[in-house]
Formats: C-alpha cells, structure tokens, sequence
C-alpha cells in the first residue's frame, strides 16, 4: 500500500511495480488446496521456512493488506484472492471461537496449542469484509482473555491460560475494538476501552509515561516503550471516543495502514493497466466501480453499511457469554469433583497440538511451556494436579518421559558437539556444544546421520560427515549476522562468531556461507537455567547449507567472544570427539 501510494502520488509506477511482484509471488507460493500462507519463506528459494499457517505473527501484514490493497487501490484481483484466503481461514484456522495455526499441508492438524496477541488486528479486517458477526465473536473471545488476565498475553492457549506472559502495550485488540465500535455504534466497545485504559492507567503507568509489561502475572515492568504505543496503540484509544464530526477531516475518507498511518481512499481514481506498468506511464482518474461478493459486502466498509447493527451484536455477544460462561462451570465443576481418567495418558500417545491431551497433562499437574528456542519444557507441580491420583499419575509420566529420552540419547540422538580453543595457548580448554540438524555434521558417527528429537517427533536429516573444522575465529559484523556483512572478506575461509537473536539460525548461517565463512558458532543470547545442556538447532530447509554450525551456551560463547575481541588471532577446532580433552558439561 505504501509503495503504490508512493507511486500513484509521484507518477513512478516503479515502487508499485516491485511491491506488487511480492505479493504476486506470496501469491503462488500459497498452498493450492488450502489457500493458505505459511509464517516465514525464504526470499531466494521462495519455500516455506516455517509451515505454521494462522493469522497472528508473521502472516498478519499479509492477509491485511491483500484486502486493504483492493480497497485502496481498486485492484480486483487483491479481493479475489482475499477471499480465497479467507475461505480458508474460515475453513482451517477459525476452531470454534479460537485462532489456532495449522500445518500449511495438513491444515487439519493443529501446530500449535497456543494462540498470538497479534491476531487480535482480525476482528477489525473483517469488519472492513463486512463480516461483523465473526468479527464480534472473535472480539469477544479476545475480551475475555484480557479480563481474565488484565491484558492480552503475548501468547495465550486455547483454554486461554498464559503461555508467554509479556505484554508491550500492542495496539491490535484496540484497533479490532475500534472498528467494531465504527460498525455498529455499540456502547459496549467504548466500555472495552474504558478497562483497556483503566489496566493500562494502574499497571503501565510509570513516572515518565508508559511502560511495557514484562509479566502480566507479576505485572513487573521492562525499561521500554515501543514506538506503536504512540502511533497506534494511543491513536485508535483516541479514535474510540472521537466522533467523526470533532476531526478536522473526514477519517472515513482514508484507510489505515497497518501501522495506522492514513492514506486517502481518493488513491482508487488513480489505476495503473498491465500496459503502463511495463511501458512507465500514468492513467489518471479511472474510477473502479464497487466490486460485491455474494453477500453483498465491501462496497461501504467504513460505516452506514453496519447502521442498525446494534441489536445483532448485543445477541451475539450475550449467546457467546453464557458459551463461555457454561464450558468456565464445566471446568470447575470437573475439577471440583476430581474425575479419574479413565486411561492413563503416556509421552509416547501425547500429540501436544491436541488441546484434550493438554488439558489431561494439566489435570495431572504436568504443564508444558513451548520455549522461545522451539523446545517444549515440562514441570510437574503437585499442587496444580486435581487429585492425589492425578498427580501420582503426572509423576509416573514424567519418570516415563525422562526414560525416553535418556533412551534415545543413547540411540544416539542429542548427541553433542565441542569447541575447543587451540591458539593463543593460555586459553586452551574445550566446551559443550549443541549441532545442527542442517548442513554438514561434525558427528562422528559411519552411518552419516543426525537424528534429532522434537517433541515425541523423529527427524531425520543425511548429512556429509565432516571429522572436524580446524580455523580461525571472528566476529559477524552486525553480530547477530542476520542481514547484509559489513565484514564478509574478514570471515572469508575462518569460523564465524555469531550472537543468537532477530532471526533464525538456518538464516545466520546461511548469510556467513554466502560470505565464504567456513562454519559457525552461535552464540545464545539468554543465561542458562541450572543443568541446562546445549541444544540442537533445527530448520525446515537443510539442504541450503554447506558449512557445520554449532550452538553454545551463553557463558561459555561469552567467554569465547571475550577471547576474539582481546586477540588478533584465535583459533579452534569444531569436532564431534571429546577425547583427551577438559570438556565442561
């Protein structure tokens, strides 16, 4: 939308051009039988990096704007496949009043059990689809989580307990709120806001204005304050209790964008053909006559289509309260009466996508947390579990777990790599390191395979078995190597030292090979728990890379980068052998 504005507002169909070939390659990228978009694709291969299909991070922009660019532009063919996506959506993603993302090739099966703060923006899409009716139930569904936690975590599970409980002051549910409110003029959204700013007043206010909350269960704050805090989190809190008349201009002549910037309707007289595109010229002022689907929605999307709809949100929002209200005396009596389970739950039958089996782990008082890294930690707390006999039942499936994977550690799976330092010789010593299911191993192992352990899930990767990278070490310029290298001739031929962070580790390692660099060291960003071992990274797209890579745990990475920023010259050696070496477990 930018890009187009840009163009239609300088007479240089360039900017346009070029922002439309990206989304016509997202496009054709889409799974056909699904019509859905998966979380991250590679800008050079064009496969999908992630298969993780939703609408919350990562996809959000995308679904937005392929409706927004038909609005604004006048496109018909950014509607057309609009509804196709949202067909699938509809179809795959939407799971009763949740947002749950799926697998791109098997959209029925759930990839996560946790839904993102970011998809809190929907509502307010289909609100601009005419599709209030979701609209409310989605909205609602969100309200009840805020209520329940005084704010939207970041990621919360589809019973709507916490499962990442920071909260920046994001914009997105206020933005839905917003725009139901513009649709039907119901008093019950500008109440939403009143106790959006009423948490934001008690719990994020601080002496020199507003503060991110790093935990809404603790409500301990972080030392920040996002820029949309401002542009769009504040504007559309205003925008609630501003009626269009007090504005100094008409809001309904213009379209947000998705960081809530305003760009006028009046661009949709302003239609570039095929022809002008390629041959550089400007067709002024072709109006676009107003495309309908079958419900008759889209033309009016900013207001008197929606008059009246009062009364039909009121019935919605009441139908969907006594749901909510009915599943919470469910639950409580189920607890209350400490049900047995009628069949003991193993690690080897749980699917962690399938919130029945979530809800059986927390009755055991097993809790199951999905690290930022991918990992999935389980903790046993016995005073969660619903009965005596839950628990004892969680504690046999923890000893079950822990002997699983113990066992397949000695199969063979998990096994470690190790950086040893070998020049300048008072800092000789040899550290733990995690592997790479991708690129070249450093594995000793004849059978020239890795085999790493997701979950209760086998991945299996054939990999060139490399005995060991013997070279200089330096320092990624930027350090988290996750964009262009100011210092790509000084990695040429030696190790890269890489900060973790901003990106994925298939990307890091990929921009340091293209480079020349002659393998990696990824460096964690975050200090260890106690106990905690190097884990191994992994990736959708192994066969891209042609160098090893490890991963290090923070102090011993921390102390290996001290080294390289004192000395001119370090040198180590990346191998898969511990022999005859102090390693540090």
């Amino acid at each position: 939308m930018e890009f187009a504005a840009l163009s239609r507002l300088t007479n240089k169909p360039v900017y346009e051009k070029i922002a439309h070939r990206a989304m016509e390659s997202i496009w054709q990228h889409r799974n056909k039988v699904s019509n859905l978009v998966g979380n991250v694709i590679n800008v050079n291969t064009g496969r999908w990096v992630r298969q993780d299909a939703g609408v919350g991070a990562g996809i959000d922009s995308y679904y937005e704007y392929c409706l927004k660019s038909y609005i604004l532009l006048g496109d018909v063919s950014y509607w057309d496949r609009f509804q196709k996506h949202y067909g699938g959506i509809m179809r795959y993603i939407k799971q009763g009043a949740a947002l749950v993302d799926v697998y791109l090739g098997n959209p029925h099966q759930r990839a996560k059990h946790f839904m993102d703060a970011l998809l809190a923006f929907w509502p307010g899409l289909q609100v601009l689809t005419g599709d209030v009716e979701h609209a409310v139930s989605t909205h609602h569904m969100l309200f009840h989580v805020m209520r329940q936690h005084k704010f939207i975590p970041e990621a919360f599970t589809v019973d709507f307990r916490v499962h990442w409980a920071q909260h920046p002051l994001r914009p997105e549910f206020i933005e839905s709120t917003y725009f139901l409110y513009k649709a039907t003029r119901d008093s019950h959204y500008r109440k939403v806001g009143e106790e959006i700013i009423d948490s934001l007043q008690k719990y994020a206010r601080v002496p020199c204005g507003f503060a991110a909350v790093h935990d809404i269960r603790t409500l301990a704050h972080e030392d920040r304050l996002d820029s949309f805090v401002l542009a769009e989190t504040f504007k559309y809190l205003y925008l609630l209790y501003t009626d269009d008349h007090e504005l100094p201009f008409d809001i309904n002549s213009f379209l947000f964008t998705t960081e809530a910037h305003l760009l006028p309707l009046s661009l949709s007289r302003f239609q570039y053909t095929p022809e002008d595109i390629v041959k550089g010229s400007f067709n002024d002022m072709v109006d676009q006559s107003c495309v309908k689907d079958t419900a008759g929605r889209i033309c009016d999307n900013l207001g008197s289509a929606f008059g009246g709809m009062v009364q039909v949100a009121v019935g919605l929002r009441d139908a969907l309260s006594k749901s909510l209200q009915r599943e919470r005396i469910t639950k409580a009596h189920c607890r209350s009466e400490k049900p047995q389970l009628k069949e003991r739950l193993k690690p080897e039958e749980t699917d962690l996508g399938n919130a029945d089996h979530i809800n059986i782990l927390a009755d055991m008082g097993v809790l199951v947390k999905e690290m930022k890294d991918g990992r999935m930690q389980f903790t046993h707390d016995a005073t969660r579990a619903a009965s005596k006999r839950h628990s004892e039942q969680g504690i046999l499936f923890m000893q079950e777990l822990v002997q699983r994977v113990k066992m397949q550690q000695q199969e063979g799976t998990q096994m470690p790599v190790y950086v040893e330092i070998l020049f300048p010789a008072e800092y000789k010593r040899s550290f733990m390191a995690g592997p790479a299911i991708f690129g070249p191993s450093l594995l000793d192992d004849s059978s020239l395979s890795f085999r790493s352990v997701h979950c209760f899930t086998k991945i299996c990767i054939l990999c060139l078995r490399v005995a060991c990278v013997i070279g200089n070490i330096k320092v990624a310029d930027p350090p988290e190597a996750c964009g262009s290298l100011e210092n790509g001739q000084t990695l040429r031929g030696h190790v890269a030292l890489i900060r973790r962070g901003s990106c994925t580790f298939i990307e890091k390692v990929i921009n340091v090979q293209s480079v020349g660099a002659a393998a990696a060291v990824i460096v964690d960003n975050r200090p260890a728990e106690p106990g905690q071992l190097p884990f191994a990274m992994s990736s959708d797209v192994p066969s891209e890379v042609s160098i090893p890579s490890v991963f290090c745990l923070q102090t011993d990475g921390d102390l290996l980068w001290s080294y390289v920023v004192e000395n001119e010259v370090v040198r180590v050696r990346l191998s898969g052998d511990a022999k005859e070496r102090d390693v540090r477990s």
